[in-house]
């Protein structure tokens, strides 16, 4: 390991996830002013792993001041609501908020959102497969409350720590990152990560185009004296503008090979999604859960070709067609 990265006042803390190729989730512990970035799944093990890890470190969950959450996925909040039971303050953007009331709306209405999307989609195989879900429980939307909502650009103070908010929607609409300036080190969450490219997605009942909203996000980041990078997964890294870079260019090829898929025909996003070389593994190997992702991804590229005037959609008996203009 570096031994600058050593030195500097964070502890990184594992917190395992099974059932996901990543395997675990980072937190980050400010000693100085036992505030923790993210929390990691909602699980035993991932309890009695923060557990464990703090302790060495001198805390108790309960002795934490407070969670900073980059952003609500599961896998960065799930043990928020039990860090709240236990009195620690929970800090999110001001766009977390709102994102609370949406996801327990949707919950309500999950089954119907799931029936309309795979229609939408052009997943016409999977439809039995989607209404027979009805008899399971829905998904349990977070029952967290934000204690402080922080806003894009402001100034966080900390025994030990000053750090920026920047706000960075696309990966999520919520995300933050927080630059703490001083020890030139970014804590980027899941918008900026060494190797993998982070989620963008959309949902056919979601008027938004999260791809602009990122690429805009990269810029907002791309310039910060940062020698550093936390990020939630994978490990950190240095060199932040390169790694934009690549991002860019990713997102770049993306788009010209999904523009290239449509050119001249219509196509379902599914018919779409199944034409894109896709890192994981290839789209007939992979299960409707996983093709749901990859088919939201391909959405999010298409709705954002749309944008720029290259590509146009028509509705025909609830599914989407595409073709490139």
């Amino acid at each position: 390991m570096n031994p600058q990265m050593e030195a500097e006042p964070v502890v990184k803390l594992e917190i395992p996830m099974r059932r996901n190729p990543l395997g675990k989730t980072f937190s980050y512990l400010l000693k100085e002013s036992a505030t923790l970035i993210d929390t990691g799944v909602p699980t035993r093990e991932a309890m009695r792993a923060l557990e464990r890890q703090l302790q060495r470190e001198g805390f108790k969950p309960g002795s934490l001041e407070r969670v900073i959450l980059t952003h609500l996925h599961v896998d960065h909040m799930g043990l928020a609501e039990r860090l709240s039971a236990l009195g620690v303050e929970i800090w999110a953007s001001a766009q977390a908020c709102e994102r609370l009331e949406v996801l327990r709306e949707e919950s309500e209405r999950f089954f119907d959102l799931l029936v309309e999307e795979a229609q939408a989609f052009g997943a016409q195989e999977y439809l039995a497969y989607v209404d027979s879900l009805r008899h399971l429980l829905p998904p349990t939307p977070p029952n967290l409350e934000v204690d402080q909502t922080i806003r894009d650009g402001q100034t966080i103070n900390l025994p030990g720590a000053t750090l920026k908010a920047i706000w960075t929607p696309g990966h999520a609409p919520e995300h933050l990152c927080l630059h703490w300036e001083s020890q030139r080190i970014l804590f980027s969450g899941d918008h900026v990560l060494p190797k993998i490219t982070s989620h963008i997605s959309l949902r056919p009942h979601q008027d938004q185009d999260p791809l602009a909203d990122y690429l805009d996000s990269l810029g907002k980041v791309e310039g910060l004296d940062a020698r550093i990078v936390h990020p939630g997964h994978q490990w950190s890294f240095e060199n932040l503008a390169q790694r934009v870079k690549e991002l860019r260019q990713h997102h770049r090829q993306r788009l010209e090979e999904i523009h290239r898929a449509i050119k001249g025909k219509e196509r379902t996003v599914f018919q779409v999604a199944s034409q894109v070389h896709w890192e994981s593994r290839p789209w007939r190997q992979m299960d409707f859960w996983t093709k749901r992702m990859a088919a939201a991804e391909t959405y999010a590229h298409l709705k954002h070709l749309e944008n720029l005037g290259k590509a146009q959609s028509t509705l025909k008996n609830n599914t989407l067609r595409f073709t490139a203009l």
